[in-house]
């Protein structure tokens, strides 16, 4: 009994024995499939704000105990599972690539891996200022910036960058620099800049240094806009045309009157100025006349002209005037046909056509008059000049009234001896003289007795006595009185003083006419010597150089430009083609009333010169009796 009694106590306690062990081993085996651990995670790459699931085993169900790690920076923890084997993470704005730590109390873990933290993408919202000088600090806004981000300025990377924060930075701009987006660079991410940055711009050259007016020229340099319009161009303070633009190249047109100054190109108010001054080039309109004696002048047109020098084959020749518009140059008395050429800043500007060199005056009859005629007066009809009155000096100086009408052919190079005057009919000099149709209207001047008032009409139809016709008396003799026709009407300058014209109603007292005082002559000196009419109004020299327009019209005289170097008693004034023509003893002078200019057309005989109008050829008397013919040109 006592045997079956131990038995079964020694049986029990092996089978106790047995159990505990059994619970220990499995006790055992639990705690060891409970320890912390990371067993993968997915994704394995992500970036800022991604969320990444990690899966292993022990992680708390209670979010706050988990404290999880990228590459040391913290991530939260957005979801857990309930039964500890996953955790929800967000990938921190910090992040970088590395290690995922889990902690637990006080156990932590890391993931075999690393988890690949991608940036993201760099977003640049503006940029300030928008332009700049090398140097300039720009800031940049925008997101996603980091402190590896790399900056560029088109393709200059900026090496002075400071990172103010995920969403600036500040660069400042680097040498060498062209306009150009701003770009912010995160490892292979990159983002531009909206606007582009706009460089200082520089010119290099100007192309040419020098051009005309209106003329194209180039611009080269850097930092120009591509935009025509973005780009203003000064020569000096005036403005300029572009119509062609590219980043190195502006195309611009020469503005009227450039002046020679710096050009100036302005891009988004930043200002560039050239090394080089511009300058303006002559511009070459004209020269007139196109043909000239030896010894005359010749006017030379066109823009910036001033400070140029003119040749002629090679010769430089005298300027007597010279502005921006006009030079004008004397013709030496050896020249011959050849180019104008002006010069100005040792380029040459020529002339394609040529400057005829010709001899105006031509000796025509040399043998001289059979009597000279001074203080005469002269008139055309039938194509041959006539001489009346005036005198001669005798031997013994004293004066010898003329008392023969005389008269010289020029085709034909003969004197005659026309008619003679009649007794009744005083002889005179210094009178006035003119011809309407067939009629010679002459009165007036120094005669022995004094001044006359008388005036007389001949019908040269006729002949004798009878041919001469006195009309009414002139309101007061004077000595030196000129006479012209405008309009089939007779007009008389009484010259000596008496300061008036008079113009004649022929139909007046029974056909004696009356004279009628139209308007003073109000001038510098009261004394007319050239007298002549163009189209519908008469000029006349007052002796000296002074030189007056009559319009009928008005009536008004108006005083011109004076005949230069004119000299009393020798000018002789004629009217052609629209034009007023006077010698003044040596030099043939030519005016144009449009113009209201005088220009030297070349020699002229010596001394004092009558010139007449036969048919459509200029015939010149010289006192001594010879006959010039000139060949207008």
């Amino acid at each position: 009994m006592k045997n079956s009694y131990f038995s079964f106590h020694w049986r029990s306690c092996i089978v106790l024995v047995a159990m505990l062990s059994i619970l220990s081993c499995k006790k055992s085996d639990s705690a060891a499939s409970k320890e912390l651990s990371i067993v993968s995670f997915s994704p394995a790459e992500a970036s800022e704000g991604a969320s990444v699931v990690i899966k292993g085993i022990a992680f708390s169900d209670n979010r706050s105990l988990n404290t999880v790690k990228i590459n040391n920076v913290i991530a939260a923890v957005t979801a857990t599972a309930a039964d500890g084997t996953e955790l929800t993470i967000t990938v921190p704005e910090d992040a970088s690539t590395g290690k995922i730590t889990v902690t637990v109390g006080d156990k932590t873990v890391s993931s075999a891996t690393d988890l690949i933290v991608n940036p993201l993408a760099p977003v640049i919202t503006a940029i300030a200022p928008y332009k700049g000088d090398i140097g300039t600090e720009v800031v940049i806004t925008g997101n996603h910036f980091s402190t590896a981000s790399e900056v560029y300025f088109g393709n200059i990377k900026a090496t002075d960058v400071t990172f103010v924060g995920k969403t600036s930075l500040k660069a400042k701009v680097p040498a060498g620099v062209l306009n150009g987006k701003v770009k912010v660079k995160v490892a292979t991410l990159e983002a531009l800049s909206p606007t582009d940055f706009w460089v200082r711009p520089a010119i290099t050259d100007i192309l040419p240094e020098g051009a005309e007016e209106n003329a194209i020229m180039e611009i080269t340099g850097r930092n120009f806009s591509t935009v025509v319009n973005d780009n203003t161009v000064f020569f000096g303070p005036i403005p300029a045309t572009v119509i062609g633009a590219t980043a190195e190249r502006l195309r611009v047109r020469v503005p009227i009157a450039a002046p020679n100054d710096f050009i100036k190109v302005v891009v988004k108010e930043q200002e560039a100025i050239s090394a080089l001054k511009f300058r303006l080039l002559p511009t070459l309109s004209s020269f007139s006349p196109e043909a000239v004696d030896r010894n005359g002048r010749v006017t030379i047109t066109g823009k910036n002209l001033s400070g140029s020098e003119v040749y002629l084959n090679k010769v430089k020749l005298q300027v007597t005037y010279i502005d921006a518009t006009t030079i004008e140059v004397q013709i030496p008395s050896d020249a011959n046909n050849g180019n104008l050429v002006v010069r100005q800043g040792g380029l040459d500007f020529q002339f394609f056509t040529e400057l005829r060199i010709v001899n105006f005056w031509k000796e025509h009859d040399l043998q001289a008059s059979p009597v000279i005629y001074r203080q005469s007066s002269q008139f055309v009809y039938n194509g041959k000049v006539y001489f009346a009155f005036g005198y001669d000096n005798a031997s013994t100086g004293a004066l010898i009234w003329m008392t023969k009408v005389r008269s010289y052919d020029p085709i034909n190079k003969k004197w005659k001896e026309e008619f003679d005057i009649p007794a009744k009919v005083p002889v005179r000099r210094e009178h006035f003289s003119a011809l309407i149709g067939n009629k010679w209207y002459f009165g007036g001047g120094d005669s022995p007795g004094g001044n006359g008032v008388d005036s007389w009409v001949m019908d040269l139809s006729q002949s004798g006595d009878g041919a001469f016709k006195q009309l009414t008396n002139l309101t007061k003799g004077t000595m030196g009185d000129r006479a012209f026709v405008l309009n089939n009407e007779l007009y008389v300058a009484a010259r000596a003083y008496e300061k008036q014209m008079l113009r004649l109603d022929p139909a007046a007292n029974n056909g004696k006419g009356s004279w009628n005082a139209i308007t003073p002559i109000d001038i510098t000196v009261p004394i007319l010597d050239g007298i002549t009419t163009v189209g519908n109004k008469a000029y006349f020299l007052d002796g000296y150089s002074n030189f007056y327009e009559f319009d009928p019209t008005l009536p008004a005289i108006t005083t011109k430009r004076s005949l230069p170097n004119g000299s009393y008693a020798v000018n002789s004034l004629i009217g052609f083609n629209g034009k007023c023509y006077c010698s003044d003893g040596n030099t043939f002078w030519e005016y144009t009333p449009a113009q209201n200019n005088w220009i030297i057309k070349g020699n002229a005989p010596p001394g004092e010169l009558k010139t007449f109008m036969v048919g459509n050829r200029i015939f010149g008397f010289t006192f001594t009796g010879q006959v010039y013919e000139y060949i207008y040109q």
